[in-house]
């Protein structure tokens, strides 16, 4: 895998401005990128052609890791509406000796915008779900449930005990806020979670949850 140590510049300038739709304080580990993209299974010969999906690739920490487990033939679609993250995300697209050989489109707006009636094996969430509106939760979990409600599968991942942590420093309707999407989240892990693993090896730690959607949903 190429070093990625010239994405700091991009990213810290980000956090500095735009800390909130960012959700971090260090680019995703090496580690933290593996675990994500684990559900992904590295291409065999005679595979069938695998559509992935990728939401708030940021700098392209896991799109690293995803493009080394597509064939010649899987194609990946990538959500990243940050101008600079977006910028980067072209440069390496044209010119990474991996990426350049993949089927890569790179959509420039916000997820699930064009998404319908598009269907998907795989999907990494990079959001930083916990610093948006539960509405906003709801509708990007639901998206997914849709593009990959035939037995397709997505991973997400948080910063350990993040939700709790924050709740118990935070304003009575931050408080509120994160109540509501601790309610939202667990809808989903409840029905479709059935992986969840640590990555110590990141800053923070992180819990990375992976999510299986049956081939038959039910309301």
């Amino acid at each position: 895998m190429k070093k990625r140590d010239s994405d700091w510049p991009v990213f810290l300038g980000e956090v500095i401005t735009n800390w909130r739709s960012i959700g971090a304080v260090a680019p995703s580990s090496r580690r933290l990128a593996r675990d994500v993209a684990s559900m992904i299974p590295y291409a065999q010969s005679g595979d069938a052609p695998r559509r992935i999906l990728e939401i708030g690739a940021g700098t392209g920490r896991f799109t690293d890791e995803i493009v080394r487990r597509m064939g010649p033939d899987d194609s990946l679609v990538i959500y990243e509406p940050t101008d600079a993250f977006a910028s980067y995300l072209v440069k390496s697209i044209e010119h990474d000796p991996i990426w350049s050989q993949r089927h890569i489109e790179l959509r420039r707006m916000l997820f699930p915008e064009k998404v319908d009636g598009e269907k998907y094996d795989y999907a990494v969430c990079g959001l930083p779900l916990n610093n948006l509106d539960p509405e906003i939760v709801d509708q990007v979990l639901t998206a997914f449930s849709t593009c990959l409600d035939k037995g397709g599968s997505m991973a997400y991942f948080e910063y350990c005990q993040a939700r709790n942590i924050l709740m118990k420093i935070s304003t009575p309707d931050e408080r509120r806020r994160f109540r509501e999407i601790d309610s939202v989240m667990d809808g989903y892990v409840d029905r479709f979670r059935v992986k969840k693993t640590t990555t110590f090896l990141n800053i923070p730690p992180a819990w990375v949850h992976t999510l299986k959607f049956p081939e038959e949903m039910t309301a």
